[in-house]
């Protein structure tokens, strides 16, 4: 960007930056799509553009119009000053704008993400930016039901999580419509007899015997000697009992036609075969929250790390209306 006379620099107006320039105003309007138009050619930068356009080099502002020059410490500081979470913000904005992502709005721990060659009022944003901070409580209800929100507007919801680095971690949030299994099929749920044993912990010891060998071909329960141990899940689903929350879960989940395990080893409450074999890896890591509980992104973190890294997708489940069992896929991305 060519030099500007002194005279004719932005400078800050309240909480924004006046570009009083028509050729300047011309310049970050139609090659970067920063600020709002303004009578007479001008422009109205946010302080987190103007923030961004001086620490990039493409830019110098004043204090007033008759001030001096303003450092990007400075104008750091006036938005800190006029929002708590203005450095999370700018953070998210330099990021997205760093990667030639056309990001829009002055935070307050939101943006508009706009495909390349899209703006406002030349096409429809893509993506929705939520901002967060790593130690931020959110419950998997307040997220599901922001998600079915910009769904609804044919966008994607992305949160942006800063941790204590000030690095950023971006993450993808969508339903999880699960389609039914057409691959396995099994008798329904058989009579388990009188001589199945009660184990402490809720599940049941089968012995040897037809419904034995009818259960492990429903990929259900674990061998011990010669007979089987089913869980507490796996028994109250056979025996047709209300149970608690993980028992609904295990049962919609199986009545999808999937078979379903413990997740314990994974550090979440089932791992999901949606092929219908347990010859086959696993593809879908499943845990129970409470739908209007705090969970902190700290907590979410750790079970997303560790499903991207052995390449499965986490799901976590919660209880809906009407005992509905509702999912919410969250993975890993970069924009």
């Amino acid at each position: 960007m060519p030099p500007i006379r002194i005279s004719m620099l932005p400078y800050v107006k309240d909480r924004s930056v006046i570009v009083d320039d028509p050729k300047t105003a011309s310049l970050l309007r139609n090659k970067g799509a920063f600020g709002r138009s303004l009578p007479g050619g001008g422009l109205e930068l946010s302080l987190m553009e103007a923030a961004y356009l001086i620490s990039s080099g493409r830019l110098e502002v004043k204090r007033s119009r008759e001030g001096h020059r303003i450092s990007p410490h400075e104008l750091l500081a006036l938005g800190m000053d006029a929002r708590e979470r203005f450095l999370e913000d700018y953070l998210v904005f330099a990021d997205m704008r760093d990667r030639g992502i056309n990001i829009q709005g002055d935070g307050d721990r939101t943006f508009l993400v706009y495909p390349r060659g899209k703006g406002p009022g030349r096409g429809k944003a893509g993506s929705w930016i939520k901002v967060y901070r790593e130690h931020d409580d959110v419950s998997i209800g307040g997220l599901m039901r922001e998600t079915e929100r910009r769904e609804g507007m044919g966008m994607e919801l992305l949160c942006a999580v800063v941790d204590g680095d000030w690095d950023l971690t971006y993450y993808s949030l969508r339903r999880a419509l699960l389609s039914r299994s057409r691959k396995r099929t099994h008798p329904g749920k058989p009579d388990l007899g009188e001589d199945v044993l009660p184990i402490p912990n809720g599940g049941l010891l089968v012995p040897d015997g037809e419904v034995r060998e009818l259960l492990s071909g429903m990929s259900v329960g674990s061998s011990i000697s010669d007979s089987l141990a089913l869980s507490r899940e796996e028994a109250a689903f056979l025996r047709g009992e209300e149970g608690d929350g993980k028992t609904a879960v295990y049962r919609d989940l199986m009545e999808r036609g999937f078979v379903v395990r413990t997740g314990f080893k994974y550090g979440t409450h089932f791992r999901v075969y949606t092929s219908g074999s347990i010859e086959e890896h696993s593809d879908i890591l499943v845990h129970l929250v409470e739908r209007d509980a705090k969970i902190s992104w700290e907590a979410l973190s750790r079970a997303i790390r560790l499903s991207h890294s052995v390449r499965k997708r986490m799901l976590f489940a919660s209880i809906g209306k009407r005992k509905r069992v509702d999912y919410l896929e969250i993975r890993w991305t970069r924009p």
